[in-house]
């Protein structure tokens, strides 16, 4: 009777928990009074809930890499310096600055449409970072803005061409190279090294005052 009046204990305590009875009517249960076996299922169901809850913000959170330093630590900050320092000096070397001013074989037609790629990828960028993320707050990515990421994409393509086009008369095979240092060595170096709402307004202004006056 006492194992009889246990079960059915147990079946009304499984009822309020949600917990199954084939996890928990054994031997030693059967032993134990009905407040016992109530105590125990109360206990198991809150460490169901805990243990859920934990891996639910466990898988939620970003893996981190303890071997990454933070993008600010001293030696990234260095790094990107030395980087920057280097691909100008390179550039500088080559006289690529001067071959894009006065250079006889550079196209500075073709120049001029890859500067003006340059200013409006600059302008979608500014105003997706400044105006869609800091000033309206909103989650800059792919599925919300398909179509600005196509437009940047094509530009980012028609720059590439055109700045490879003006430069390969003057450079030939070395045009990869030059485009490699001002690529990684100076705009991305610069876009790691300083904040987007100075960087995007700086640039706009700087670039179109280059277009206006390149010749």
């Amino acid at each position: 009777m006492n194992k009889i009046f246990i079960y059915h204990s147990i079946q009304e305590i499984q009822h309020s928990t949600g917990t199954p009875i084939t996890h928990l009517l054994t031997t030693t249960d059967l032993k134990m009074t009905s407040e016992d076996i109530r105590k125990r299922l109360v206990d198991k169901r809150n460490k169901d809930i805990e243990r859920s809850s934990l891996e639910d913000n466990g898988s939620s959170m970003p893996p981190q890499d303890m071997g990454v330093l933070p993008p600010n630590h001293p030696f990234n900050l260095l790094y990107r310096i030395a980087v920057l320092g280097g691909s100008l000096w390179w550039l500088h070397a080559l006289k690529v600055f001067h071959a894009i001013i006065h250079g006889v074989k550079v196209n500075h037609t073709i120049f001029k449409i890859g500067m003006a790629a340059s200013i409006a990828i600059q302008c979608i960028k500014g105003y997706m970072e400044l105006y869609e993320g800091h000033i309206r707050k909103r989650s800059v990515q792919y599925s919300n803005y398909k179509t600005a990421t196509h437009a940047t994409i094509l530009l980012i393509l028609v720059a590439s061409l055109t700045f490879h086009i003006a430069l390969w008369p003057e450079y030939g095979y070395q045009t990869l190279l030059v485009m490699f240092l001002f690529g990684y060595g100076i705009l991305l170096q610069l876009m790691l090294l300083v904040p987007t709402y100075i960087q995007n307004p700086i640039t706009i202004v700087a670039m179109t005052y280059f277009l206006q006056q390149y010749k």
